[in-house]
């Protein structure tokens, strides 16, 4: 930010000359997007490798929109039934806290790629069941297919991953014995929903 300014400005170099861009906006997510953009454009990513060619053609061509992460998830959250959706919505935020500390600069849909979402899967994997596992890879597989589809990224990154394999459930029935034990500590209208 310009001091005495409200909205950020962008600084970047073309054919030799220094540029400074108003971005028109006050919120910093919305001037990093347009940062990335120039970026983009201007090839100054592929230097590094953060950004395939592909990607940058395609910004070029504007055949992808610019977005970011978070929105992309909060707008299909909109396609989750009522009892779905705390749970989505959990498994989303812990996505994007993940993301947000080990990728700090992937703030488009776009930057996500499968190494990314196979390391969070990974550790998925390591912390939870195979069950828990499975329900954030449909979700992750539910938001970038849409991402795809809807023209805001060129790579579904959760392709390649595969579902771990659910054992049967282990639960029993309760005993005789242990049910006398449960009525036996449950009082009051509790004990009556649980006749």
């Amino acid at each position: 930010k310009q001091p005495g300014s409200d909205n950020w400005f962008i600084r970047y170099s073309k054919d030799g000359q220094q540029i400074r861009k108003s971005t028109g906006t006050s919120e910093k997510d919305k001037a990093i997007i347009q940062l990335r953009e120039i970026e983009l454009i201007l090839g100054q990513r592929t230097a590094v490798g953060t950004v395939s060619q592909k990607l940058v053609k395609a910004i070029q061509q504007e055949a992808i929109r610019p977005t970011p992460i978070r929105s992309v998830f909060e707008s299909r959250l909109k396609h989750v039934g009522p009892r779905t959706k705390p749970t989505y919505k959990s498994r989303d935020n812990i996505f994007l806290a993940w993301l947000g500390n080990r990728y700090p600069h992937a703030i488009l849909i776009s930057d996500i790629n499968h190494t990314m979402i196979k390391a969070f899967m990974d550790e998925i994997a390591d912390k939870h069941s195979a069950r828990t596992f499975n329900g954030y890879l449909r979700r992750l597989r539910s938001v970038f297919r849409s991402a795809v589809k809807d023209g805001l990224a060129t790579e579904e990154p959760t392709v390649s991953i595969d579902f771990l394999s659910e054992n049967e459930s282990c639960r029993r029935a309760y005993t005789e014995d242990e049910l006398k034990k449960l009525f036996g500590v449950v009082t009051g209208e509790v004990r009556l929903l649980a006749m």
